[in-house]
């Protein structure tokens, strides 16, 4: 599978902020506006619910260990639900770009060193300064986090878009020869043709036309190096009724003539 995505966009961040706070069972307290930066919120011990009513995550009960990724602008409420609750918030600026979609609502996090990074964060206790360069550390510190936030997002992203393509993906490797329309594969899925395509491009990087030629192609390379079989009976075994075509998708693939595999 070929995955174009980048991990990250091309943003920067500044201005990195670490607070811990510790509350009282039954304190809440709401940001009707949403926070003023992009930050992270990690339970260092006891109970909370988190309510984000205009997000999809809707409640959320989080407890000691941990971590939800909070956008700018997005409203909640919290809720604590122990004596001597407390977090620990690491926000900052985004002074240039824009992060990643993935981070683009209130998301709750599974990283399994978050408690090593959290503290490496604050043990550095003022951003500004930048004498010993603790500073930087904290800063490319806060950058892991978010790398690692993403790619575990990215990661359960691309296993539910197999699990939605898997019925296509089947269906193409068994019948790639098959000349099926578009609506066929996004059928099997229970997807939009709209949907579908979009969907199978992002888990592909591919067209599914693409993605059937490519099937195709190889197939046929294989049929050729074989000997068994001539170059116009294996393009017509994989699929290919027209022979410049196949010629043309043969070289773009392989980046020389069929011929040259015979």
């Amino acid at each position: 599978m070929k995955d174009r995505k980048k991990l990250s966009g091309n943003f920067c961040i500044g201005n990195i902020e670490c607070i811990r706070v510790k509350r009282y069972n039954g304190f809440s307290f709401s940001y009707p506006d949403g926070r003023r930066k992009d930050g992270f919120i990690y339970i260092d011990k006891g109970k909370i619910d988190y309510d984000f009513a205009l997000s999809e995550l809707g409640c959320v009960e989080l407890c000691e260990g941990d971590l939800i990724f909070v956008p700018r602008g997005y409203e909640y409420t919290a809720h604590y639900k122990c004596d001597g609750t407390a977090i620990t918030i690491v926000q900052f600026d985004l002074v240039l770009g824009e992060l990643p979609e993935v981070l683009a609502k209130p998301t709750r996090l599974f990283i399994p060193d978050v408690a090593r990074l959290i503290n490496e964060v604050i043990t550095h206790p003022d951003s500004t300064e930048l004498g010993d360069g603790r500073a930087m550390y904290a800063t490319s510190k806060v950058y892991e986090l978010l790398w690692k936030s993403i790619t575990a997002l990215r990661s359960s992203e691309n296993k539910l878009l197999a699990s939605k393509l898997a019925p296509a993906l089947s269906d193409l490797m068994i019948n790639y020869e098959k000349q099926h329309p578009i609506s066929h594969y996004a059928l099997l899925c229970f997807m939009s043709e709209t949907s579908f395509r979009r969907a199978f491009g992002e888990y592909t990087g591919l067209s599914p036309i693409e993605y059937r030629n490519k099937l195709r192609i190889e197939e046929a390379d294989r049929l050729i190096r074989s000997k068994e079989y001539t170059i116009k009976e294996a393009a017509e075994a994989v699929g290919f009724t027209n022979i410049s075509f196949f010629h043309r998708v043969y070289k773009n693939h392989f980046g020389h003539t069929p011929a040259s595999s015979k």
